[in-house]
């Protein structure tokens, strides 16, 4: 494919994605060469990249960025300080030194690969990269379009400079957005009211622009173009819903007996027990069509997948959405409830919910009437649908803030993924880890406790609070 949209110098665009009409073209690269020793700065990093990233593919970034104009004199790859490995893949920095004019500049992007460190895991993470690099290639720049011919800016999604799809060396390259001063917030801590509201408008204009681009293709053909948004952790290859079950009910097993542990929680954890027999049937019915409902979801709403941006009195001012390797075709409601579940703590969600909802449906319908379509729902019906998918957001946060609990401390409670033999032995691994973290950190405990007090408060779960 031909260049990327745009230089990052061009830093004084406010709105992540930059200007135009949505004609963004990402680069893809054939695997033509390995690194040249001839490359000075290579670090002990980059040289343990090299299998990955190919000297031929930052030469195409660079172009794309810098113009013919520019030669490379080096490039190395930047361990974060934040732990950079995810369970889908490796986040580091790319760095490339170059001249242009005879000047000496340099560029930063955020380089993402797939680990590569176990063959148990390998068509699930092919999956994941799959799906995120067919979103950045075919359906971002359609989604900025829709939106651009409303007059609204552009979508807060990364751009994406480089893609590249060969098994076990999958790569995306995305701009750095910290350069431009987002950054990531606290994830062990829940997200703040500013903070909140802020996602909410972004999750409505994605929501809202799939919407526009659906009605212009049509339902049949935007299943055919995207048939991507289908494949899902649970159906991606043969044997995948008995691997999906299995993780999930390990999931459960961790809570059930956090729960018991705790005491006084004897109900929820019997429920949370029960629910592992139907918990496939269960996802899967939180997540099938739901007209009008129904949009491009990123349904994967952790706090790790926003990054924020303040101005000069610190308040927060502007959002990023993030890792698009879960999308899928499924109701707007499961973003909004995984994201109340995962983001937000027991008194911010019960006491701003409908706050929140309310800030999404203006700014979903502000979208939809600058291009001249009828609102599909009401806020009440918004509020309904919300309570029909608690659920989903319940149950991805009962994986979500144990894998909080065990994160960052001075031991590495996280099983490391070389280890791993298959995800049972995963879960092995991780079961006790997980459950003796959970335990012990109270502000943690809590947010986990306050998924059940909701469900009880909501009449899923009978029982009086402790």
């Amino acid at each position: 494919m031909a260049e990327a949209q745009q230089a990052l110098e061009e830093e004084e665009e406010e709105e992540v994605g930059g200007g135009g009409g949505g004609g963004e073209k990402v680069v893809e690269d054939s695997f033509s060469a390995p690194l040249g020793s001839d490359l000075q700065e290579s670090t002990l990093d980059a040289r343990e990249t090299k299998s990955i990233l190919m000297e031929s593919q930052v030469r195409a970034v660079l172009e794309a960025e810098g113009g013919k104009g520019a030669v490379m004199t080096s490039w190395n790859v930047i361990r974060q300080k934040e732990s950079s490995l995810h369970f889908g893949s490796i986040v580091v920095k790319l760095k490339i030194h170059f001249l242009k004019n005879n000047e000496p500049l340099e560029k930063t992007y955020v380089l993402k690969h797939n680990p590569n460190f176990n063959p148990a895991f390998t068509a699930y993470v092919t999956m994941l990269f799959n799906k995120e690099i067919s979103f950045y290639k075919t359906l971002r720049p359609l989604l900025h379009r829709e939106i651009s011919a409303t007059s609204h800016t552009q979508l807060s999604i990364p751009r994406c400079m480089f893609t590249a799809l060969k098994e076990g060396r999958e790569i995306i390259i995305l701009e750095d957005l910290n350069s431009r001063g987002f950054q990531n917030i606290d994830r062990k801590k829940g997200m703040d009211v500013a903070h909140a509201s802020l996602v909410m408008e972004e999750l409505a204009r994605i929501h809202a622009s799939s919407i526009l681009l659906k009605k212009r293709l049509g339902p049949d053909e935007m299943r055919s173009q995207f048939d991507f948004l289908k494949r899902t952790w649970w159906n991606y290859m043969e044997g995948a819903e008995e691997m999906f079950i299995i993780n999930m009910e390990g999931h459960l097993d961790i809570a059930a007996s956090v729960l018991q542990k705790l005491g006084g929680h004897e109900a929820a954890a019997n429920w949370v027990t029960a629910l592992k027999p139907n918990i496939l049937q269960m996802i899967q019915g939180q997540t099938k069509d739901n007209p009008p409902f129904d949009v491009l979801c990123h349904a994967d709403c952790t706090i790790s997948n926003f990054l924020f941006r303040y101005n000069g009195d610190q308040e927060v001012s502007k959002v990023v959405v993030l890792d698009f390797q879960m999308c899928l075709h499924a109701s707007l409601a499961i973003d909004l409830s995984s994201f109340f579940f995962c983001c937000l703590e027991g008194p911010i969600r019960r006491a701003n919910h409908k706050v929140f909802l309310d800030i999404y449906f203006q700014a979903f319908s502000r979208v939809l009437r600058a291009a001249g379509q009828v609102i599909p729902f009401s806020l009440n019906d918004l509020a309904e649908e919300y309570k029909k998918k608690i659920l989903y957001g319940a149950i991805m946060a009962i994986l979500v803030v144990p894998l909080l609990a065990a994160e960052g401390g001075e031991d590495d409670e996280a099983p490391s993924l070389e280890t791993i033999v298959d995800d049972k032995s995963f879960l092995v691994q991780r079961q006790d880890k997980l459950r003796k973290c959970l335990c012990l950190n109270g502000p943690l405990r809590t947010r986990f406790l306050d998924i059940f007090r909701d469900l009880i408060d909501l009449g899923i779960i009978q029982n009086q609070l402790p």
